[in-house]
């Protein structure tokens, strides 16, 4: 996973003042992997990608691009 990757799943959940638990317990995933998708040691399937975008109110584009 890219930089940008990472940064901007960071900077979404920042900017909503949320924790990688809460994050990760909204989408169904234990914390410690989303802590892995976020600093960019995991790559996601897509069926994950799609619940942090629902979940994040942006586009799959926007959040792994």
């Amino acid at each position: 996973m890219s930089y940008q990757k990472k940064e901007n799943l960071y900077k979404a959940r920042k900017k909503r003042l949320l924790t990688q638990e809460e994050v990760a317990s909204a989408v169904g995933i234990k914390r410690i992997y989303y802590n892995r998708i976020e600093k960019g040691k995991s790559d996601p399937p897509l069926s994950i990608i799609q619940k942090l975008s629902i979940f994040f109110g942006e586009t799959m584009d926007e959040l792994f691009s």
